[in-house]
């Protein structure tokens, strides 16, 4: 970027080509996108759900530890290693469903590293459901990475092994469920239900039915009739409240 355009908010810091390697590894990629790897995965989840389950008064007590200042830098050294994982999960089923990831790299987004990796193509598939399965890709890496940490982590254990097993599975686990799977927020679980309902501009209409109805409440002015189903327009509106609640 030139000078004049710098943006320490949010600037590219570093860009690559992750193609070459993407088509290079076709093979793995497709073992990863397949029927058996969506077993392991789920042979993985069970498994580590079921241990959660026997040692949860030991989890929770080891969770309590995540956040004592002496371990933010590790905790951003994790954050910033699960983001690489997650775009690279994106990067993966991209290419697994034909739409060629040209860039990849690290920008600075509110004074922090973060990776990203460009999936724009992806948004010209034909098949929504491939489209709805490369947003969530990102996630279901994580929670796969979750997972693996749940099974490694020794229970009563406060070795620096297993203290990072619960720090992974945390940032990895929580932060998926918190916000990338929120469709209240402009992550992958936003992008997924705007291609599940057909709505491209799911914010801006959710908005527009809020801003209607206040001004019908509060503005005393007639309201038009809707050209949408009812439906959708209360669909819309309900999702415009929660996304109001939500931003506080």
């Amino acid at each position: 970027a030139s000078r004049s355009s710098f943006n320490p908010l949010m600037c590219e810091l570093i860009s690559f080509n992750p193609g070459p390697w993407l088509a290079g590894n076709q093979r793995f990629i497709r073992q990863v996108w397949s029927w058996p790897g969506a077993m392991i995965w789920l042979a993985l989840a069970v498994t580590a759900l079921i241990k959660l389950a026997e040692h949860m008064s030991g989890w929770l007590a080891a969770s309590t530890q995540v956040l004592d200042p002496g371990n933010w830098l590790r905790l951003g050294l994790v954050w910033a290693g699960l983001k690489f994982v997650h775009e690279m999960g994106h990067a993966l089923a991209s290419e697994r469903f034909g739409a060629a990831v040209s860039r990849a790299g690290l920008k600075l987004m509110m004074f922090a590293p973060v990776a990203f990796v460009d999936v724009t193509a992806s948004w010209r598939l034909a098949n929504r459901w491939q489209r709805i399965a490369i947003a969530a890709s990102g996630m279901l890496v994580e929670l796969a990475v979750t997972f693996v940490a749940v099974l490694l982590w020794t229970p009563g254990s406060s070795s620096l092994f297993d203290r990072l097993c619960v720090d992974i599975a945390l940032l990895a686990g929580g932060h998926t469920l918190l916000f990338n799977l929120n469709p209240l927020m402009r992550f992958d679980g936003y992008y997924m239900l705007t291609d599940l309902l057909g709505i491209t501009n799911l914010a801006a209409e959710g908005s527009r039915h809020v801003t209607r109805l206040r001004r019908y409440w509060f503005g005393g002015v007639e309201l038009p009739p809707l050209a949408e189903s009812t439906a959708r327009a209360r669909g819309l509106l309900i999702y415009g409240l929660l996304a109001v609640v939500w931003r506080g």
